[in-house]
């Protein structure tokens, strides 16, 4: 769904066929960002935490959380 409006937004009607190109390297430069900070979110959602990383990664938020392990 996502996807589907990103390319809607790039593609506006009147695009000419010499603007795909650009546009759709733009769209794959968004999405490549986008769908590396979901991965690293997911991996911080599926961690283990104990009590006491747990108070830890409750007072920060997740992509602070994911740069500290390294995840983005």
């Amino acid at each position: 769904m996502e996807d589907a409006a990103s390319i809607f937004a790039l593609l506006p009607r009147g695009t000419t066929a010499a603007d795909i190109p650009d546009r759709l390297a733009l769209y794959e430069k968004i999405r490549d960002g986008r769908a590396h900070k979901v991965q690293s979110l997911t991996r911080l959602a599926g961690l283990d935490l104990n009590d006491a990383s747990r108070g830890t990664f409750n007072s920060k938020s997740p992509l602070t959380v994911a740069i500290s392990l390294g995840s983005c």
